[in-house]
Order: structure tokens, then C-alpha cells, then sequence
């Protein structure tokens, strides 16, 4: 995922350099948006399923202290940290890819007056 989010960046950044056929372009990358958009909702559920089963792990530590609780949650907890930053790494994506988007429809004179450039694309 971080290669094809990384290659994607680059070939709209050196479409948005050479200033190529923006429309179809930006067509393809409102797709891309989509297919990343899909793929950060299916992993939010994936990571708040096992962010739930951490903190049942948790509480059946708290209440049964065991080894196998402790395997449970230290398990649990592996699961979870990964989760994390594979979502924080797709959300992150998605920000860039809209200021991307936005970039790309200045290019193509579709903002209003009231949008200057700034931080945001």
C-alpha cells in the first residue's frame, strides 16, 4: 500500500509539473480517492474490531490474571499497533490526495475566487 500510495503521488505531482492532460487526470485520481476512501473504511472497522478485543483482553487480564490472558492481550496488542499506523498512514493519504485534487482543479480553473493556494492544496 505505501508503494502504490507513493507511486501515485508522483506521477500526479510530474503530471501537475509537465501540466498534461489535467482532465483525465483528475478523473483518474478522484478513482484513486475512491479505491483509498473504501480501503481506510474497511481498516477503521478492522481496527476498532481488535481495538474492541484489546480491551476485552484487557479486562480479562484485570479480572483473571493468567498467562494466558497476558498472551491474549500482549497478542492483541500486536495486532492493535500496526492497525494504527497503517490507518494513520492511509487517512494521512487521503488528505494529501484532496490537496492533490484541489491542486489539480486550479489547474483546470474550476475554484471559485475565494479559494486561494495555501496549506490545505
Amino acid at each position: 500500500m505505501k508503494n502504490f500510495i507513493r507511486e501515485h503521488e508522483s506521477m500526479v505531482e510530474e503530471a501537475l509539473k509537465r501540466g498534461g492532460e489535467m482532465r483525465l487526470l483528475r478523473a483518474h485520481h478522484e478513482r484513486q480517492i475512491r479505491y483509498l476512501q473504501a480501503e481506510r473504511f474497511a481498516h477503521l472497522f478492522v481496527m476498532i474490531a481488535v481495538a474492541f478485543f484489546t480491551m476485552g483482553a484487557f479486562v480479562a487480564m484485570l479480572l483473571h490474571r493468567s498467562i494466558e490472558t497476558a498472551a491474549l492481550l500482549g497478542l492483541f496488542m500486536l495486532l492493535f499497533v500496526p492497525y494504527v499506523l497503517h490507518y494513520f498512514r492511509l487517512e494521512n493519504a487521503v488528505q494529501r490526495w484532496y490537496r492533490l485534487a484541489r491542486r489539480m482543479d486550479r489547474a483546470l480553473g474550476r475554484l471559485p475566487e475565494w479559494s486561494p493556494p495555501g496549506l490545505w492544496g
